[in-house]
């Protein structure tokens, strides 16, 4: 047998073969059929070659040229293959095909938002994903095929309609707030987003939906609303502020609080709301560092927008984002002026309290001792006038009884005296405007005897302060201060009295001058004690300073003494408050300075 001969045989074979093969891993009936066609062509070449040669052994072929039918089968091996690696590509795009469409699918399935393909001209959906079946709590069968229109809550069913006809005749539709309604009959608060299919001819064939279930933002979007309805009718103030330290956010009360409106305050800095001096520490406490806690909680001064100061309490948090970093800084705030004032008031109080009770102790103790020494003075004489009966020495009776009715005096004086500084700040007479310049000429003409008597000359400058008081007070602080000065004059060869005014400061000062003997310093505060006496050899029972710092405490002034001690005489200074004075926005009653005002 020529090798020719067997190599046209074996290609014929190994064609069929592989074809056949190929066949079996692709399974595809093109390839099967062209297989077939190829073994059915070899097997008849092959009979043919025989049927020629009658005989294996005489059959010879000079050239594979001459083998009939080999470049056919050449071709037809060719052809397989070139037909096999085709249909191995087209087989890998199949299952790419077949992955996506399962990926798809199972987005499509699991997505959070509802889909559903809705037929143009019936309304009735085509196809749906699970989720759409989930939320809405149906199964497939009671939802493809049913109009769409009947997934809508009623409340919301004009306006899905109004929708659908929007989508059909713009071919899309974004954002429609809609409601759908579950198996239960359950409202779900959705938007809706659609878009249209058309054909070839631009024709609406069918609508792809997308409902995004807004339940749970309309929840928080309600809870929002409350709390924000709840800030800005509450009684504190509230405020959120960027980084920048620029206001973001304030309410009604807080923004009143400083005398603005919400939208005057938005956009400006909130440092500009406090005092300079106390930014720096707010800051310190407030900066995001590791170290700090991003806390502060205390009490500032505010700024009104009149320019205004008053107290505020406040309490300070820093706003962190969804990193756990600053965002910028929230605020509580009230306004606590009026019970700052009340604890100012009620310390002042607590302290005059002490005060009085340390006073009520001397002045026990002081009256106490005062009054037992007239009573010691009239007993011990009451035993000298029974010694003057029983000797019936007239002349030295007369002398013990005269010094028994001196005691009594002196007693009923120093009763008549405390009675009437009890009386000082209880029972007042009308306040009225008091012009200093009549004071200080009524006090003097109760005076005029001893001042003419003495020959002290007595200056009073025009033009003094008027102040707003108990005009019958005011007189007797005069009278008493020139009475002092009178008793204190010593033996001044020209006595001066001097009542005038000065400038100190934003303060009008009244003073009383003389040139008597002076005080000396150590005992400037002490002089205005009760019972306090320098001169014991000097008539007097010890209270008419106390009397006159009694009647300017109860005035809501004060009361000092000027001296540089003996021999230089004394100047009785006083400030006493005029209710014209206009009240400076002050932190604290206490802070405000008492003046007078020149008529």
């Amino acid at each position: 047998m020529s090798i020719v001969l067997l190599l046209s045989i074996g290609i014929r074979l190994g064609a069929v073969t592989w074809s056949i093969a190929a066949w079996r891993r692709i399974k595809d009936w093109r390839l099967g059929l062209l297989t077939l066609m190829l073994s059915l062509m070899a097997i008849r070449q092959i009979l043919t070659l025989i049927h020629k040669t009658q005989s294996w052994d005489t059959v010879q072929f000079s050239s594979p040229t001459e083998i009939p039918g080999l470049g056919v089968s050449i071709l037809a091996f060719l052809a397989v293959y070139f037909l096999k690696q085709l249909l191995h590509e087209n087989a890998c795009h199949l299952a790419n095909l077949h992955e996506s469409r399962a990926t798809f699918k199972d987005l499509f399935d699991h997505s959070p938002d509802l889909y559903a393909t809705v037929d143009a001209k019936t309304g009735s959906v085509l196809h749906c994903n699970h989720t759409f079946l989930q939320k809405l709590e149906h199964e497939e069968g009671e939802v493809l095929g049913h109009p769409i229109l009947s997934f809508y809550a009623p409340a919301s069913l004009e306006r899905a309609k109004q929708v659908t006809n929007e989508l059909l005749k713009s071919g899309q539709v974004q954002d429609a707030e809609l409601q759908l309604q579950r198996s239960d009959g359950v409202a779900l608060d959705v938007s809706l987003n659609a878009s249209s299919i058309q054909d070839l001819d631009g024709q609406i064939m069918q609508s792809r939906c997308v409902w995004r279930d807004n339940t749970h933002r309309k929840e928080l979007e309600e809870a929002q609303n409350r709390l924000q309805a709840a800030i800005n009718q509450s009684s504190e103030g509230v405020g959120v502020y960027d980084l920048n330290r620029i206001i973001r956010f304030i309410n009604p009360a807080h923004a009143q609080m400083f005398g603005y409106e919400p939208e005057e305050l938005l956009g400006h800095l909130w440092t500009d709301l406090i005092e300079p001096d106390q930014v720096s520490q707010l800051i310190s406490h407030l900066d995001p560092l590791p170290e700090n806690t991003g806390l502060w909680y205390g009490e500032l001064i505010g700024r009104k927008k009149t320019g205004e100061r008053f107290y505020v309490e406040a309490s300070l948090a820093t706003l962190k984002n969804v990193n756990g970093h600053p965002a910028g800084v929230i605020c509580s705030c009230k306004d606590i002026t009026e019970r700052k004032h009340q604890e100012i008031e009620r310390e002042e109080l607590i302290d005059q309290l002490e005060t009085k009770n340390a006073e009520l102790e001397r002045f026990t103790y002081t009256v106490s001792h005062d009054l037992k020494s007239p009573l010691v003075t009239i007993e011990g004489f009451l035993s000298f006038v029974e010694q003057d009966v029983k000797t019936l020495n007239v002349e030295q009776l007369e002398a013990d009884l005269q010094r028994i009715r001196d005691a009594v005096t002196h007693m009923k004086r120093l009763l008549g005296e405390l009675l009437e500084l009890s009386r000082i700040g209880r029972a007042a007479n009308p306040i009225e405007r008091c012009v200093m310049d009549e004071v200080a000429h009524k006090a003097l003409d109760h005076l005029k005897e001893d001042i003419q008597r003495l020959g002290i000359h007595v200056d009073i400058s025009p033009g003094l302060p008027w102040v707003t008081g108990d005009y019958l007070r005011l007189v007797e602080v005069l009278q008493n201060l020139l009475e002092n000065a009178i008793k204190f004059m010593g033996e001044q060869p020209d006595p001066r009295i001097e009542i005038s005014m000065r400038q100190d400061g934003n303060d009008t000062v009244l003073f009383v001058r003389d040139n008597g003997i002076g005080i000396d310093p150590a005992y400037q505060e002490k002089i205005f004690g009760l019972f306090e006496r320098l001169e014991s050899q000097i008539d007097g029972t010890g209270i008419g300073l106390a009397l006159v710092k009694r009647i300017v405490d109860v005035h809501g002034g004060r009361i000092w003494v000027e001296s540089e001690g003996k021999g230089h005489g004394s100047t009785f200074c006083l400030t006493l408050p005029d209710d014209r004075t206009e009240q400076s926005p002050s932190l604290s009653p206490h802070q405000s300075t008492l003046t007078v005002r020149t008529s």
